[in-house]
């Protein structure tokens, strides 16, 4: 049922109600006289508590004239239905109602979604819910952060402590709130003198809601607390967003501090966050917690930029998309002993090639597997993108093996004895079914492993990308080349097994296992490859010898054992994220610089020369 206010100047005024299940949501919709909507974009307003849809009044008006403004009352509040469960405010809930007036409001297209207190807090649950994707344009949040964002953020906040304890002394109320008789009590006591703490703390005029109408909403929310925050504090979910999304930060907020949402800034040490929302701006701006209704104009203005580069694209997308490459090498040419400073120095960068071919085959597989357990949308994309680039590193040093046997080196033991190692890691160890708690321990910890090798793979590419005293040694550009494409894609998704491990519930004791197995074994798996290349070289049999390796190392022609040592360090600091490890620049450009499937600069290193970016 629809009825019509009095239209104002510029806009026209009607309430309905939008029904799902039980429950019924008071909404009001402002449109423009002088566009139709059809033309205009929708922007969806969510209230947060203890307030109702009114307090939206001062920026929906302000904004009325130019979109669709969609406000309504959240169940619990203003004239919409109030539940009786506790369980009927969980986000999920809430996250429905808003996708069912976002489909009333606009049933042929999305809409943009602003959200303020606990209404920005359960929008953050739609906008990360991979089921409504199309639903959504764009998210501005005021003063409301993702409950299950700030669980994770508990875990692993790199900031300083008295950052945590501010925040932690500023949420005070969220523990009272859970007290089961006294918070309600505290509320029908004092609930009417809600706007006079609002008019001293933040000069805000009261409004004409009636406080006795304010004392039921507040109340009611009660339940909005007892609902999530210690099941989303306790055990927080992974929920990313690929549209693009506006942080609004009251600096002067009583509640929620600015600190909780710096990890949102670029440069910020933990690149959790915007790995999950990469396409998101942070804004810092005066104001208190209600600054919707102390300057609707600054918001509404905000509000109004913000689409309107949303709707004209030209908001930066930071998705970074893992692109499988298939560049194209000619190793014909290149000699037996192609680093010119000693056969040690090649035969272990060679291993690299006795390895990969079989472990990358492997990563691609597991990777297969654990993709139907992963919801996250962004992640998929990156895990499919991933896999094929591994799979293409396995194939192009297949071709180093090809070019090592047609040299003369014997091979094939070490190939068996590395295939064996990768055997045992497939779906059904020892031939037989698993149980699924037990299939799903050891899936978990195939990823945990992988996850602990890249850390290797990301420091030897970021190495190898940096370490123009190889490619002055070298005698084939080629190789050169080759390894510094592997070593650039290594870079690129170097967080993406890390990512994969901790959304299949990976923890701190799990990454330590599985990294203190994977030293080990590519420690003996390498030494041992080292051996056998030296002893089957047809023109200089030998064998290896920690001398070289470390003269190696002071040439800047090998990693060293202190830099493998501390990049295996910074894997098991707690808190450790792969997107700290390396930077992408230079892998970036090599990638960038990547045409007709060949690196530039194939075939135009001279013997000797500095060997800059290929």
């Amino acid at each position: 049922m629809t009825t019509r206010d009095a239209p104002s100047t510029d806009w026209d005024v009607t309430h309905r109600v939008v029904r799902r299940g039980d429950v019924a949501l008071a909404v009001t919709e402002r449109r423009p006289k002088s566009v139709s909507t059809e033309a205009t974009p929708t922007l969806l307003f969510v209230h947060g508590y203890p307030d109702d849809q009114s307090v939206w009044d001062g920026v929906a008006e302000r904004l009325a004239g130019t979109f669709h403004v969609v406000t309504f009352d959240v169940r619990g509040a203003g004239k919409s239905t109030v539940p009786a469960k506790i369980s009927a405010y969980s986000l999920q809930e809430l996250s429905a109602d808003i996708a069912a007036v976002a489909d009333a409001v606009r049933p042929d297209g999305a809409v943009h979604l602003i959200g303020h207190d606990w209404g920005s807090i359960q929008a953050w649950e739609p906008i990360t819910d991979p089921r409504l994707l199309n639903k959504f344009k764009s998210f501005t949040s005021i003063s409301g952060p993702c409950l299950d964002h700030v669980g994770q953020g508990m875990r692993t906040w790199t900031g300083p402590i008295g950052d945590r304890l501010h925040q932690a002394v500023r949420s005070w109320y969220i523990g009272f709130f859970h007290l089961p008789v006294l918070a309600p009590t505290a509320w029908r006591l004092f609930g009417n003198r809600f706007d006079d703490l609002l008019e001293t703390s933040e000069a805000i005029a009261p409004t004409a809601r009636e406080p006795r109408s304010r004392v039921a909403d507040g109340v009611h929310g009660i339940s909005l607390y007892r609902a999530n925050i210690l099941p989303r504090l306790l055990a927080p979910r992974r929920r990313s967003t690929a549209i693009p999304v506006q942080i609004l930060v009251p600096e002067d907020d009583a509640y929620v501090t600015p600190a909780l949402t710096e990890a949102f800034e670029e440069g910020y040490p933990d690149p959790r966050l915007r790995r999950l929302v990469p396409n998101v701006e942070r804004h810092l701006m005066p104001g208190g917690h209600w600054v919707l209704r102390s300057r609707p104009e600054a918001i509404s203005t905000r509000i109004e930029s913000f689409v309107a580069r949303v709707e004209a694209r030209t908001v930066t997308n930071r998705v970074v998309r893992l692109v499988p490459r298939s560049p194209r090498f000619v190793l014909d040419e290149t000699p037996l002993h192609w680093l010119e400073s000693d056969v040690q120095t090649t035969h272990t960068v060679n291993v690299l090639s006795l390895l990969l071919p079989a472990g990358e085959h492997w990563f691609a597989k597991v990777f297969q597997e654990a993709l139907p357990h992963i919801e996250d949308p962004l992640l998929r994309q990156e895990m499919r993108g991933f896999a094929g680039q591994e799979s293409n590193h396995a194939f192009a040093h297949e071709k180093v093996l090809a070019l090592f046997k047609k040299q003369g080196l014997d091979t094939e033991g070490m190939l068996r004895h590395i295939d064996a190692w990768f055997a045992f890691g497939t779906a059904e160890p020892f031939g037989r079914k698993l149980p699924p708690r037990v299939d799903a321990a050891w899936l978990l910890h195939r990823v945990a492993l992988i996850a602990a090798v890249e850390q290797y793979t990301t420091f030897l590419g970021n190495w190898v990308l940096e370490a123009d005293e190889l490619a002055g040694a070298s005698l084939s550009p080629e190789m050169i080349s080759l390894l510094r494409w592997h070593g650039a894609e290594e870079v690129e998704h170097r967080a993406t097994a890390f990512d994969v491990f901790e959304a299949l519930g990976g923890g701190y004791l799990e990454r330590t296992i599985a990294m203190s197995e994977a030293f080990g074994a590519l420690l003996y798996l390498w030494i041992r490859g080292v051996k056998t290349l030296m002893a089957s070289d047809p023109t200089r049999p030998g064998s290896p010898s920690w001398r070289t390796f470390f003269a190696a190392g002071r040439r800047k022609q090998l990693p060293t054992l202190e830099q493998i040592g501390v990049a295996t360090l910074r894997y098991v600091t707690p808190g450790f994220h792969p997107a700290q490890e390396a930077g992408s620049g230079r892998a970036a450009a090599i990638l960038a610089g990547l045409s007709g499937g060949r690196l530039p600069g194939n075939g135009e290193h001279r013997r000797g020369a500095a060997g800059g970016t290929p």
